[in-house]
């Protein structure tokens, strides 16, 4: 009878999962910011290169240089309607851009930066920024904090929230971004832009960061594009991406990887051939809270 009583618990075992076959079906609400809700995003970015320049199919130049841009913001929701942020209270710390090379570093600062403003969209859709105490901004600080805000309040913003909102994930689940949702990501660097981004998220799991629950997802990201300078560019990075749960807001994302430029330029007549690369990181994280 032996062998009976191996089958029949085999069977049952088949028919009844351990804990450790059973996965958890995992659901992001996507709850929206309301009114007094504040977010705040930090990012640190930076990038190093080898360059060669190349005359007439020789080396004539090598040199390397190292970027890094830093950005504090700050957003309070001040009106919204049923669907959409109409206001935002929008406070700047710190925005700078260093860069350094063989001849020294050289900082740059924004306007923007420890600035305090009102961006609102009025009821034909056109975005005015303003001081807290409602007037204007005027001439490079208006151009500035326009751009900032660029595509805050359109009525089809898309976010990351997009992706993951109402989709039913497991561990291994992979998640589709569309390239419009990867350029409101990535897409804004500076004065580099990138023409192709390709994002791919595959949801690793719950677990508790920083006191919270939170979901985690594998992040790998390929762009192209046109680097400040005019040469061509394109990255390769992989990290992680952390997402509150169940809210679906972003609470850090950070991936490394590579960086390669190359392309053609023309000095004092003379066309050289420029090539360089590095290693490059990108890194963003954020909280939340409300203003009583």
């Amino acid at each position: 009878m032996q062998p009976l009583h191996l089958c029949a618990t085999l069977a049952l075992l088949c028919l009844y999962p351990t804990a450790s076959q059973q996965r958890e079906e995992v659901v992001f609400e996507c709850t929206e910011l309301q009114v007094g809700d504040w977010s705040k995003e930090v990012d640190s970015n930076t990038f190093e290169q080898q360059f060669e320049i190349v005359h007439d199919g020789q080396v004539i130049a090598a040199a390397e240089q190292r970027q890094s841009d830093e950005s504090e913001i700050t957003r309070t929701v001040l009106e919204r309607d049923d669907d959409h942020i109409r206001a935002a209270r929008i406070e700047c710390g710190e925005l700078v851009k260093a860069r350094s090379d063989k001849d020294g570093e050289a900082r740059e600062v924004s306007v923007l930066s420890g600035e305090v403003f009102v961006a609102r969209q009025d009821d034909d859709g056109e975005v005015h920024v303003e001081t807290t105490e409602g007037e204007p901004l005027e001439g490079e600080l208006r151009d500035a904090a326009l751009k900032l805000v660029e595509g805050d309040f359109d009525d089809d913003k898309v976010s990351l929230r997009d992706v993951l909102c109402d989709v039913p994930l497991e561990p291994g689940s992979p998640l589709e971004v569309s390239e419009r949702i990867a350029q409101r990501i990535f897409g804004g660097r500076g004065e580099s832009s990138f023409d192709e981004i390709e994002v791919a998220l595959v949801f690793r799991g719950l677990e508790e960061r920083d006191g919270e629950r939170c979901g985690v997802f594998d992040l790998s990201v390929q762009m192209s594009g046109t680097h400040e300078n005019g040469l061509d560019m394109t990255i390769e990075a992989e990290g992680e991406l952390v997402a509150e749960y169940p809210s679906g807001r972003l609470r850090s994302m950070t991936v490394e990887g590579e960086l390669e430029i190359e392309g053609t330029l023309t000095e004092q007549g003379v066309e050289l051939e420029i090539s360089g690369s590095g290693p490059m990181t990108l890194a963003r994280t954020a909280t939340y809270g409300h203003d009583e």
